[in-house]
C-alpha cells in the first residue's frame, strides 16, 4: 500500500507518525533527524541539487520495503 501527499511537509509528518518512509531533502528536514523524530538509514548522502534522504521512524525499521532498499544500495 502506498500513500501520496501533495507536499514534502505532509510526507514528513506521515513518516513521523509511523505511516511509512519518505524521501526528503536533507536541507529541509534535518531537524527531524536531529530531534530523532526520523532516522536516516544510510550514513551517506547524495550531494547535489537533487539529493534526498530516505527517512523513517524506529518502529518502521524492520519493514520489508526498507530491507529491500538497503539491499539495493548494499547496506547491511
Amino acid at each position: 500500500m502506498s500513500a501520496r501527499f501533495p507536499n514534502y511537509e505532509l510526507e514528513a509528518q506521515a513518516a513521523i507518525q509511523g505511516i511509512g518512509a519518505a524521501l526528503l531533502s536533507p536541507d529541509l528536514f534535518s531537524q527531524f533527524v536531529a530531534q530523532v523524530a526520523l532516522v536516516a538509514p544510510f550514513s551517506s548522502n547524495v550531494e547535489g541539487p537533487n539529493g534526498y534522504w530516505m527517512l523513517w521512524t524506529k518502529q518502521c525499521a524492520d519493514a520489508h520495503f526498507l530491507g529491500w532498499m538497503k539491499l539495493q544500495f548494499g547496506i547491511a
